[in-house]
């Protein structure tokens, strides 16, 4: 057992317990468990993050001038239609702490030397989890947080306002498995196989506090994807001083964001491979590759985190990165993580980073890729554009900004004639006058 007690000037004293069990009734296996409570007070950052606005993540409707997606008196569809609005959010000075339970009961099973399995059960409860107030949860229900709006004189939106809020509760359980088996020596090495593996029997959670729930396993939501399952298998040799693995990252499918579009998101493995090698046990040299196959996300039209066709939040946008390049990506998700890449929650501060870089590489072109909003926000900064321009007119909501012939110049269109069922296209440079 054991009791953690903190002490905060601003949110006064906590004492969080943890108990826990080990019982090994023969020596193949081990039975174990906890039980323990939290306790999270805001940080800085949630506290005191300096107000920024940037466009929604989604595209909604004004429920006063487009209400149901029909133009209203006064309203005008390109304006007030399935659009991206103006989003101010920050930090809040008002946050109560988030509070914590959380029980596991699991074992490890030993039954040969070379082999361990174990499973785990977990149970986790949140209460006041700290999150940015949902930008959907305004739109849903306009008529409670009406005063979440701020409209121009003639009555449009100018922006919404979240920022970072104390939401509802969330509940979510689960088992995570893992596997250890080394196999029998070989002349030709030592070989092993290990994996991990995670399955989310539900997770529930509310947007506001008494709200209702929602289950978010394998199921699109604004704020992320909770997947039904995940699993890190990976494969070892090792012959003397050299050494080699390959690794197999999967992650199961979900539903859509608009599922009369497409239904599902297919599930997602990449597979990774190093190799290394020790040179008179002073010096360690490897090397590998990740996404070897350079495999593609699956396909999804969410447009959220100003991109679309994937969502990088479920899959590595990056695939294998190019040698020689800095890849940074725009995100209003703080806490994204993506390896490879430096995540910035504005176009300016990403273009500071880029400019920094170029000149210390000695680069002269820093290039931005999307989606529509990054465009319409870059183009002021741009002055060289490459376009690639498709004979084809699908229907879609996203559209690469107007170009204003007074201020670019087109230096180059190189004629591409349609092959089989591949359209035509022409490549075209512009740079600015």
């Amino acid at each position: 057992a054991a009791v953690r007690h903190d002490k905060y000037s601003d949110f006064g004293s906590t004492t969080n317990p943890k108990y826990s069990f080990r019982y090994q009734p023969f020596k193949q296996l081990v039975v174990r468990g906890a039980y323990s409570e939290g306790f999270r007070a805001p940080s800085l950052y949630e506290l005191y993050a300096p107000r920024s606005t940037t466009f929604t993540q989604g595209y909604y409707n004004d429920p006063v001038l487009c209400a149901g997606g029909v133009v209203q008196p006064g309203g005008n569809a390109g304006r007030d239609c399935q659009q991206q609005f103006l989003n101010n959010g920050g930090g809040n000075t008002e946050l109560a702490p988030e509070k914590a339970r959380n029980m596991t009961l699991g074992f490890v099973y030993q039954p040969v030397n070379n082999l361990s399995m174990g499973l785990d059960f977990w149970w986790i409860h949140i209460s006041n989890q700290i999150q940015a107030f949902p930008e959907s949860t305004v739109f849903d229900d306009p008529n409670t947080y009406a005063d979440r709006y701020v409209r121009a004189a003639d009555g449009s939106i100018a922006n919404i306002v979240t920022g970072n809020a104390n939401l509802g509760i969330v509940k979510t359980s689960g088992v995570d498995v893992t596997l250890d088996y080394r196999f029998p020596n070989t002349p030709y090495g030592q070989f092993g196989l290990g994996m991990t593996g995670t399955y989310v029997t539900r997770y529930d959670f509310q947007n506001i506090i008494d709200g209702p729930y929602t289950d978010k396993v394998g199921d699109f939501q604004g704020d992320g994807v909770i997947s039904r399952w995940k699993h890190v298998l990976t494969g070892t040799w090792a012959l003397g001083d050299t050494r080699a693995s390959i690794t197999n990252r999967f992650t199961s499918g979900y539903n859509d964001y608009d599922r009369t579009t497409n239904a599902r998101v297919a599930s997602y493995a990449l597979w990774d491979m190093s190799v290394g090698h020790t040179f008179d046990k002073v010096l360690d040299i490897d090397a590998g590759v990740r996404n070897m196959f350079d495999r593609n996300p699956p396909f999804s039209n969410q447009a959220y985190n100003f991109q679309s066709g994937y969502d990088p939040r479920y899959a590595d946008p990056l695939g294998r990165p190019l040698p020689g390049r800095l890849n940074l990506v725009v995100s209003r998700q703080t806490d994204l993580q993506l390896e490879g890449a430096e995540v910035f929650p504005s176009l300016d501060a990403a273009v500071v980073r880029a400019e920094q870089w170029a000149k210390e590489q000695g680069v002269n072109e820093v290039m931005l890729i999307g989606g529509a909003q990054l465009y319409a926000q870059g183009l002021a900064q741009a002055d060289r554009l490459y376009l690639t321009r498709v004979a084809l007119s699908p229907d879609g909501d996203a559209w690469f900004p107007e170009i204003d012939t007074a201020q670019w110049a087109l230096v180059s269109d190189t004629e591409n004639a349609a092959v089989d069922d591949k359209p035509a296209y022409n490549f075209e440079v512009w740079e600015r006058v």
